[in-house]
C-alpha cells in the first residue's frame, strides 16, 4: 500500500451542443485518415521547396557579398 492522498478525479462529457459536432468531427477524422499519404507527400514537397528556396537565397546573398567585396577599395 502506498499510502498518501488519492488524486482528485475529473469526468468530462460533451454538452448537448457539443454532441451536435460529433458527425462533423468524425467526417474530418475520416477524411484525414483517407488522405494521410497525400498530406504527408504535400508536406514533404513543401519542405523541400522551402529548403531549396532558402538555399538559393543564401547562394545569391553570398554572390552579392563577394561582388561587393570585389569592388570595395
Amino acid at each position: 500500500m502506498t499510502g498518501g492522498p488519492v488524486p482528485a478525479r475529473v469526468d468530462y462529457e460533451l454538452t448537448p451542443m457539443g454532441e451536435t459536432l460529433h458527425s462533423t468531427i468524425r467526417a474530418l477524422v475520416t477524411w484525414t485518415e483517407e488522405h494521410q499519404n497525400a498530406i504527408a507527400a504535400a508536406r514533404s514537397a513543401y519542405d523541400a521547396r522551402v529548403a531549396a528556396e532558402q538555399e538559393e537565397a543564401r547562394r545569391l546573398d553570398a554572390e552579392r557579398e563577394a561582388a561587393a567585396r570585389a569592388v570595395r577599395p
